[in-house]
């Protein structure tokens, strides 16, 4: 699910959860207990702006598994400039505020950072992406869903609040 695309929440039926987080980390509890009462598992793509780093780590104190996507800056800022859907300042932010926060990230994240984007805009495949999160014995069981498993914490897409995207 792309916390960054209209309608995602609400196609969900997750959007009173999500907009409670917002309001009150303390409800970190409250959206991780809906996700984890679903029968279909759910991967929460979310290229979130720092000021939302306390949000994250409420998500992850009440027991989500995050994990941080990352990769070779300038072979993201091409592939960026490429989508063309947000203005390129709003990237250089972002990274400005990856670098300056990277020692509290790297120390939320740890061993869940995954180097998914190398020069020249190669990218690490999905099933390899999968195989690095979960492991050997899941991997032959993998669902045909997962190979939307590729988000990327460094995009700086605009954020979703109120289940509406932001004006950024």
């Amino acid at each position: 699910m792309d916390a960054e695309e209209d309608g995602a929440f609400e196609a969900a039926q997750l959007c009173e959860v999500w907009d409670d987080l917002f309001a009150d980390c303390a409800h970190a509890g409250n959206f991780v207990n809906e996700i984890k009462a679903r029968k279909q598992a759910i991967v929460l793509a979310w290229g979130f702006p720092i000021e939302y780093f306390p949000i994250v780590s409420a998500l992850k104190d009440a027991g989500m598994d995050i994990w941080w996507f990352d990769g070779n800056r300038e072979a993201a800022r091409q592939s960026f400039e490429r989508r063309g859907t947000v203005a390129l300042r709003l990237f250089q932010q972002q990274m400005a505020d990856i670098e300056a926060n990277w020692p509290e990230i790297e120390s939320l994240f740890g061993d869940h950072i995954i180097q998914v984007v190398g020069p020249g805009r190669s990218y690490l495949r999905p099933a390899e992406i999968y195989l690095r999160m979960f492991g050997d014995a899941v991997v032959a069981s993998e669902p045909e869903s997962s190979g939307t498993v590729n988000a990327y914490s460094m995009s700086p897409a605009p954020t979703t609040k109120n289940c509406r995207p932001s004006n950024s």
